[in-house]
């Protein structure tokens, strides 16, 4: 290998790295720095700005991939030519979601399910679905699309990388207590695998996004939950 291949790879090397720390490591740091230094958001504006920096990450991560690593999208399971096939495995994945977590053992030892705390800010329903909606595009893109594909083929083993991006994915979810950390590495496990089977980056989303959404703004909008 000539230098400037060398070169070449390390710097591709480089910005995998790079990625990597954004994906599996940026939102949660940006989370706790945000709460230290600003305090959980207590109005819209603050609250609206921590979801668009969490949005610019993902920015950058597009970047790094195809700037640094040189890479298409196709390389994180971006496909646009099958979107009919991901909404099929998209509506699988809510299924076993919902499946799960009905029969999380959480449940059965009645643990504390959602935040510890009250929050400080209900944000309205709109509001709330941009949250659902980031959720369900940049943890899909950082822990599944990339996260996943990048340490399995540092690794070479896809079970490594279940292993490796499930367990931050769903320490990430911590405020929610235990229950919630579990719930979290079930729900993500599943994706993960839909994900190791398709390789469709808009499958997840989907099924992340509808897990979400249901929850968290169609029930209340409909006044099932208050």
């Amino acid at each position: 290998m000539n230098i400037i291949a060398a070169n070449t790879v390390l710097t591709h090397r480089a910005a995998t790295y790079l990625g990597l720390f954004i994906a599996m490591l940026g939102t949660p740091l940006f989370l706790w720095a945000f709460n230290m230094d600003v305090g959980a958001p207590s109005s819209l504006a603050p609250y609206l700005l921590r979801e668009g920096v969490i949005f610019l990450m993902l920015l950058v991560l597009l970047v790094v991939i195809r700037k640094g690593e040189q890479l298409p999208y196709s390389s994180i399971g971006w496909h646009t030519d099958r979107l009919g096939n991901a909404l099929l495995w998209g509506l699988l994945g809510v299924l076993l979601c919902a499946v799960a977590l009905a029969a999380c053992i959480a449940q059965l030892m009645h643990w504390k399910i959602g935040a510890q705390t009250p929050a400080r800010y209900e944000p309205p329903l709109w509001a709330m679905t941009i949250t659902v909606l980031r959720a369900g595009v940049t943890e899909e893109v950082f822990y599944r699309g990339y996260a996943l594909e990048r340490v399995q083929s540092l690794t070479g083993s896809k079970w490594v990388a279940v292993v490796a991006t499930i367990i931050p994915f769903a320490l990430f979810h911590y405020r929610q207590g235990p229950a919630g950390i579990l719930i979290a590495g079930v729900t993500g496990l599943i994706v993960a695998l839909i994900y190791l089977r398709r390789r469709s980056l808009p499958a997840v989303i989907f099924t992340h996004f509808t897990v979400d959404f249901v929850p968290n703004v169609l029930l209340p909008a409909l006044g099932v939950l208050e």
